[in-house]
C-alpha cells in the first residue's frame, strides 16, 4: 500500500485523506471509494483503513518496494495499453465487461477504464497484494481526475490466475455480454 499512496498526486492524497478520515468504520469507506471509483470492496477489513489513514498522513516516510524485475516482472507500459485500447476502438470493439486476468499495476485496467464508455464492468485478477494497492489507487485518481468518466463496478480479486474460478464470473455475466479479456501474461525469464 505504501508504494500506491506514494505514487498519487497531493490533491488526490489530500482529497482521500480527507474523506476517509470522516468514515466511522471500512464498510462507510467502502461506501465513498466505490461511489468516487466504483471499485467494489476497495478494504477488506478495518485494519486495512487504518493502515491507509496511517500512510496518508503527511509525516510518514513512504518507501517502495523491491524491484520485482529478477523474477520477470515488467509490468506494461500505460502508452501500450493505451495504443492497444484505441486499436480496439478503432476496430469498433465495445465490450461490455472487461477481464484482466493479471492486473499488475493497473496500466490494462486504466486503458479499458478510459477507452470503453460502455463498460458494465471490469473483473480484474492480480496475486501480488502491493500490485493490487497500486491499481486500486490508480483507478481511484483516474476517477477523481476526471469525474465525467462513467464508472462500470470494478472487482478486483487478489488470488493466483492459475487457481482463480473464472467459471464463478459467467454466472454474473448477461447471456448477450461482448466479454474482452484484455492484458498480458506474466513471462519469466530465469528458471
Amino acid at each position: 500500500m505504501k508504494s500506491a499512496i506514494a505514487r498519487l498526486s497531493a490533491e488526490t492524497t489530500s482529497l482521500l485523506g480527507d474523506g476517509l478520515r470522516r468514515a466511522t468504520d471500512y464498510v462507510q469507506a467502502n461506501e465513498l471509494l466505490e461511489h468516487l471509483s466504483g471499485i467494489e470492496g476497495f478494504f477488506v477489513r478495518e485494519l486495512e483503513l487504518e493502515q491507509c489513514l496511517a500512510l496518508l498522513e503527511p509525516a510518514v516516510a513512504v518507501a517502495e518496494d523491491s524491484n520485482r524485475r529478477e523474477y520477470g516482472d515488467f509490468q506494461t507500459p500505460a502508452s501500450l495499453t493505451d495504443a492497444i485500447c484505441s486499436r480496439l476502438v478503432q476496430e469498433q470493439l465495445t465490450p461490455d465487461v472487461v477481464i484482466e486476468p493479471t492486473f499488475g499495476q493497473g496500466t490494462f485496467l486504466i486503458s479499458a477504464l478510459t477507452h470503453f464508455p460502455a463498460l458494465k464492468a471490469v473483473h480484474g485478477v492480480e496475486i501480488h497484494e502491493p500490485y493490487c494497492w497500486q491499481a486500486k489507487f490508480a483507478i481511484l485518481e483516474l476517477f477523481i481526475r476526471n469525474p465525467a468518466l462513467k464508472r462500470p463496478r470494478i472487482f478486483l480479486h487478489r488470488a493466483d490466475v492459475f487457481k482463480f474460478d473464472f467459471r464463478a464470473l459467467t454466472t454474473q455475466l448477461n447471456g448477450q455480454d461482448t466479454v474482452l479479456v484484455l492484458g498480458n501474461p506474466p513471462w519469466v525469464t530465469n528458471a
